[in-house]
């Protein structure tokens, strides 16, 4: 019997995570398999980046425009509601055997939260997880209570879903979605990616941060200090910036970062959006992390690379042993990036890596739904 799967997919970040689990339910025979697209994937601002997933012309792809104009938090909760009109209109007219979701964004919450009156069966990927920094931490736990099957990141991260469901029924442990069946030999060239978006061949730091949607007041002084750290520190070492998401706060930090390039136009690079293997190939090839990213907490270290995170943002999240935590300082900034110039490369293990093949998840989605 053929499944009727709905993927959804509100951003460059969560598409890329979910690449491997796509490409195999895609070319399942046992599946029929769309790709819900929606938020930041039909924004011109975030790059369009629904057009990457159009690319692949053997995908089915449903489209639905409901993102907020800015970031500020009236226009997010308003475009919340917003959100969940949109869908309640979708989910009325398409069925699926099984809607698959994953993180933690506000876009996708609001997508599930329309699927809970049609009582559409809902898989969730890497739920249990801690971030005390962000009002992620409230929609993740929230799509994992409306869901039914979890395919989590970490032993610790089924033990939170457990707590949060009352049960154990239904949970796997998966490891990051985006490092299963991954090798280091598919990823496109250094000397490719880097001509393809104008980035300097010299040695790098890549650098992404995200505003703190807790207290989030406090990101304009986060700012400043971004400005003073990042300043010097193009001084030392080129800087490979990716944008923000649309976090409340976010359009700050973006601003900051053209800001930054206009000033600095041949030390700092800006991308809006590499997509998943170039931005793998970036980790392989940057001298190390900063900023406040999850991925610095999650594969960072399948690169062997130190990773430096700022603030809060993460707080509460299980790390690797590769990953350093310092405030929003900006002596501290500065002299641990400093430090990790001259530092070997991380050689630990990622413990968001399980080694289980994608068809052990496969054939779990296809036993559920």
């Amino acid at each position: 019997m053929i499944k009727k799967i709905g993927f959804l997919t509100s951003s460059r970040a969560d598409y890329g995570i979910s690449f491997p689990l796509i490409e195999i339910l895609k070319n399942d025979i046992r599946f029929d398999l769309t790709i819900i697209a929606f938020g930041m994937h039909l924004e011109k601002k975030y790059g369009n980046t629904v057009n990457e997933i159009l690319i692949d012309k053997s995908l089915k792809v449903k489209k639905i425009k409901c993102m907020p104009n800015s970031d500020f938090p009236v226009d997010i909760s308003s475009g919340m509601g917003k959100i969940i009109i949109e869908f309640s209109k979708f989910w009325k007219n398409n069925k699926y055997d099984l809607i698959i979701a994953i993180g933690d964004r506000f876009e996708m919450f609001s997508a599930v939260q329309a699927t809970i009156p049609f009582e559409m069966k809902l898989a969730h990927i890497h739920g249990g997880e801690t971030s005390l920094g962000s009002t992620d931490n409230i929609f993740r736990d929230q799509i994992t209570l409306a869901s039914s099957l979890h395919l989590t990141s970490n032993f610790h991260h089924s033990k939170k879903v457990e707590k949060i469901i009352g049960n154990n029924k239904n949970i796997y442990e998966i490891g990051s979605l985006s490092l299963l069946n991954f090798k280091n030999s598919a990823l496109p060239s250094w000397s490719k990616v880097s001509k393809k978006f104008k980035i300097s061949d010299e040695n790098f730091a890549l650098v992404t941060f995200h505003p703190e949607t807790i207290n989030a007041n406090k990101n304009y002084d986060h700012v400043k200090i971004l400005r003073s750290a990042l300043s010097t520190l193009c001084n030392k070492i080129n800087l490979v910036i990716t944008l923000s998401n649309a976090d409340s706060f976010g359009k700050l930090y973006n601003d900051l970062m053209i800001e930054l390039k206009d000033k600095f136009s041949n030390k700092i690079f800006l991308v809006g959006s590499f997509g998943k293997l170039n931005y793998f190939s970036a980790l392989n090839n940057c001298k190390f992390i900063l900023g406040n990213s999850s991925s610095s907490l999650i594969e960072s270290a399948t690169f062997n690379k130190f990773a430096i995170n700022v603030g809060n943002r993460q707080l509460g999240r299980i790390r690797n042993k590769n990953v350093i935590d310092v405030d929003f300082n900006e002596n501290k900034i500065i002299e641990k990036s400093l430090e990790l110039l001259n530092v070997k490369k991380y050689s630990g293990k990622n413990i968001f890596q399980t080694g289980k093949n994608i068809n052990y998840v496969i054939d779990e989605i296809y036993k559920f739904s």
